[in-house]
């Protein structure tokens, strides 16, 4: 699958009307899989694995919602929001930040 968005890549208007999303580096935590299932509901998807690809396809490419794994290769999920908050174009955008229950056993939910 490649790492090129394809927004408007000859799809009908309904489709090119549906809401773009980025998914950010869950291929290994059910990325790929989910990205398959949205196509399949007509939504443009673009799938991307790092960090910075996904900083560079929001400076040139505008989306409706961002996915995005909490463990990315590059850099944190903290360090990837703190620079899409520095892209006029996406500091507004919402996202979901998803986590594998591996990623979980890591983390402190709530305090005790």
């Amino acid at each position: 699958m490649s790492d090129q968005p394809d927004f408007n890549s000859g799809e009908t208007a309904a489709a090119q009307a549906a809401a773009r999303l980025l998914v950010i580096g869950m291929c290994e935590t059910g990325g790929m899989p989910l990205a398959e299932m949205l196509r399949a509901e007509r939504r443009a998807i673009a799938v991307v694995t790092t960090g910075r690809q996904a900083i560079s396809r929001l400076l040139t490419t505008c989306v409706d919602l961002i996915l995005s794994s909490t463990h990315l290769p590059d850099m944190s999920a903290a360090q990837l929001f703190e620079q899409i908050r520095d892209i006029e174009t996406a500091r507004e955008t919402p996202a979901l930040l998803c986590a594998a229950a591996r990623e979980l056993a890591d983390a402190e939910l709530c305090p005790q």
